[in-house]
């Protein structure tokens, strides 16, 4: 009899065991599932936000979307960037015809035109020397 109550206890330590293995992979469970939820509820969040986005992005909601708005705002660039390189080239047509000059080219044409000056004087000065000298000597 000793035997078989041995063998009863025995079963009844596996039995046990098995009970808290049961235990262990139950509080598990339940630890990857919620888990498991907590990451389900933040794709359902960051779904929602690109959802929005998307929309936001391409989709009208009363006004032009965001694509929208930044390809007319390229087109409106280009138009603008057309239109100041023509009036620049109106301005130089014009600054030609009227000969309006800068400040900074007013001032180099009056140097040049000293340095003519001051160029034709030392030419001219030793020719008037030799007259003058020429007239005075009896």
């Amino acid at each position: 009899m000793s035997d078989g109550k041995s063998e009863d206890k025995g079963i009844w330590w596996v039995l046990t065991q098995i009970k808290e293995d049961l235990a262990r992979i139950d509080t598990k469970w339940d630890e990857n599932l919620e888990s498991l939820t907590k990451v389900t509820e933040n794709l359902r969040h960051v779904t929602d936000q690109v959802t929005h986005l998307n929309r936001m992005l391409t989709v009208d909601n009363g006004k032009p979307s965001v694509v929208t708005q930044l390809r007319d705002a390229a087109q409106e660039r280009m138009i603008i960037k057309a239109l100041v390189t023509e009036m620049k080239a109106d301005l130089e047509t014009v600054k030609k015809q009227t000969g309006y000059k800068l400040p900074s080219e007013i001032r180099v044409e009056r140097i040049k035109t000293i340095s003519k000056l001051v160029g034709l004087a030392a030419l001219v000065t030793p020719g008037l020397l030799s007259f003058i000298h020429f007239l005075s000597s009896p």
